[in-house]
């Protein structure tokens, strides 16, 4: 899951559940950080800061 937090309506931060990043490393057997930077850089792509 992702979480937003917006003001005014805009996007001002993005952040992953980290149980969810957890989850997904133990079960691709990859390291938690990288999947915890390719969670959050997919995360802001998605959710860009100054959005609607």
């Amino acid at each position: 899951g992702v979480k937003i937090a917006r003001d005014g309506g805009r996007v001002v931060n993005v952040s992953v559940e980290f149980e969810d990043v957890r989850r997904a490393a133990a079960e691709l057997d990859l390291p938690l950080k990288e999947v915890l930077r390719a969670a959050t850089a997919a995360a802001h792509r998605a959710h860009p800061s100054g959005s609607r």
